[in-house]
Order: C-alpha cells, then sequence, then structure tokens
C-alpha cells in the first residue's frame, strides 16, 4: 500500500491521485503536450469520478478548470 511505503494519509493520497487522473484527462481532451483523444479522456475522467474515495467539491473542480 502506498500510504505505508510513503507514510502518507490514505486520504491525500486519494487526492492526489484524483488530481493526477484529472489534469491527465485534461490535457487529452484539450490536447495539451498530448494527441487529442476524447475517449481516454473520458475514461480517465471516470476514474476521477466512480474509482476514488476522493470526491472534489464544486470550488475545487472550478479551480482546476481555470487553471488548465
Amino acid at each position: 500500500m502506498i500510504a505505508q511505503v510513503t507514510d502518507c494519509l490514505p486520504e491525500f493520497i486519494g487526492r492526489g491521485m484524483a488530481m493526477a487522473s484529472f489534469y491527465h484527462a485534461r490535457c487529452l481532451q484539450l490536447g495539451l503536450g498530448i494527441t487529442r483523444d476524447e475517449t481516454t479522456a473520458k475514461h480517465y475522467y471516470s476514474k476521477v469520478s466512480f474509482r476514488t474515495k476522493y470526491k472534489f467539491t464544486q470550488r475545487e473542480t472550478a479551480r482546476l478548470l481555470a487553471a488548465t
């Protein structure tokens, strides 16, 4: 488990994984530094929504969208 190796709280690991999936999906969607791929972007957006325990608030989502 990542939490045991890094001595980091699982909540923060989940948040980091969710943010990484979101940013990866956003880059795929917009073609930022990578070939544009809407299908794969949807796959990574779904990972943020369904596979991580961490859920972004509306404010966090707005901030992430504004950053890209």
